[in-house]
C-alpha cells in the first residue's frame, strides 16, 4: 500500500527549451535551417539541452534532417508541446505526487531538475549530469496526431500526454541508483525493470503497455531465453533494439526485469527495504538479488 503523500513535492520541471524548439522550427523551409536551430534552439538552450544534444541529438544537421523527414507529425504536437511551457498544471500534480510517493518509500531520494526538450524521437527519456531529460515529443500524440511519417518504433513509443507522470516516476529512480558494477544482461535488465517496475506502481501505469501486454502473453517462451543469456553480456535481443527487433516488441528486458522487481517486492516483509534492495541491491548483487526474487521457479518443468 503506497503511502498517502500531498500533491506538492520536490520536482523541478523545466519547459523552458521547448519555445525555442518551436522558433526554430518556424525556420524549417529557409536555406539556413541548420543555422536557425543553432542559434534559436540550441544556443540559448539549458544545461538539459545542451546534454541532450551531446547524448541524443548529435547535431542540428541531424535534428533538422529528422524534423524534415516527420514534419506532419512535428508540426501537429506543436500546440501541445507549448502547453507545457504555459499551462503545465495538467500534468504537474500528478508528476509532483509520484516524486513524492517515491520520496516516501525510498527515503534517501533525491530528485534533479527534469527538463524538457524536443528531439529526433530517439529516446523518451534519459538522465544525465544535468538531471532528467525529457523527449516530449513522443509523449504528445493525440488521436488525430499524423502518423503515416513514423517507423514501427516510432508507432510504438509514441504516447499521449497523460503517460508523462508514468515518465517522471520512471526516470528518477535511475538517479537513485549506484553506478553499474556488471555489465550482464542480468544486471542491465534489473537496473531497467527497478525503474519501470516503481514507475508503475507510484503512479499507477506502465510506460510501455505493449511490451507488458506482450510480455505477459509469453513470459514463459521469454523466460527461457532470458535465463539462457542472462549471465552473458549481450543484450541485443533485449535493450536498445529500436527498428531491429523483429517478431515482437522491442526492448522486452524492460518487462523481464521488472517482473523479477516485482516477484522480489511481492515477497519483501518491508517494502521500504523491498524498494532499498530494488534500486542497489539489484545493482550490486543481481544473482543474489534474482534468486531471493524466485522469479522463474513457476515456468520450471
Amino acid at each position: 500500500m503506497l503511502p498517502d503523500v500531498s500533491p506538492s513535492g520536490p520536482l523541478r520541471l523545466l519547459t523552458d527549451d521547448l519555445p525555442r524548439f518551436w522558433a526554430a522550427f518556424g525556420h524549417l523551409d529557409d536555406t539556413e535551417t541548420v543555422a536557425a536551430f543553432d542559434e534559436l534552439y540550441f544556443q540559448p538552450g539549458t544545461a538539459g539541452l545542451r546534454a541532450f544534444v551531446r547524448l541524443r541529438i548529435e547535431s542540428a544537421a541531424a535534428l533538422v534532417e529528422h524534423v524534415r523527414s516527420r514534419r506532419d507529425y512535428y508540426a501537429s504536437v506543436r500546440a501541445a508541446t507549448l502547453a507545457l511551457d504555459t499551462s503545465a498544471s495538467s500534468f504537474q500534480p500528478a508528476a509532483q505526487r509520484a516524486a513524492q510517493a517515491l520520496a516516501a518509500l525510498y527515503p534517501g531520494a533525491v530528485f534533479p531538475n527534469i527538463t524538457f526538450l524536443i528531439g529526433r524521437m530517439s529516446t523518451g527519456g534519459t538522465t544525465s549530469d544535468a538531471g532528467v531529460l525529457i523527449g516530449t515529443e513522443l509523449f504528445v500524440r493525440g488521436p488525430d496526431t499524423p502518423i503515416h511519417e513514423l517507423n514501427a518504433w516510432e508507432l510504438a513509443v509514441t504516447q499521449p500526454l497523460a503517460i508523462l507522470p508514468f515518465i517522471i516516476a520512471h526516470e528518477p529512480v535511475h538517479v537513485q541508483q549506484p553506478d553499474a558494477v556488471s555489465q550482464t544482461l542480468l544486471a542491465q535488465c534489473l537496473r531497467k525493470g527497478a525503474a519501470a517496475y516503481l514507475g508503475e506502481v507510484i503512479p499507477g501505469g506502465v510506460i510501455n503497455p505493449d511490451i507488458h501486454v506482450y510480455g505477459r502473453a509469453h513470459e514463459a517462451e521469454l523466460w527461457s531465453r532470458f535465463d539462457a543469456g542472462k549471465a552473458g553480456d549481450s543484450w541485443a535481443s533485449w535493450l536498445y533494439q529500436g527498428v531491429k527487433a523483429q517478431g515482437e516488441p522491442a526492448d522486452l528486458g524492460y518487462f523481464i526485469g521488472a517482473q523479477i522487481c516485482r516477484a522480489y517486492l511481492e515477497r519483501a516483509v518491508d517494502q521500504r527495504q523491498g524498494v532499498d534492495d530494488l534500486i542497489n541491491r539489484a545493482v550490486f548483487d543481481p544473482e543474489g538479488f534474482l534468486q531471493d526474487s524466485q522469479y522463474g521457479l513457476a515456468f520450471r518443468p
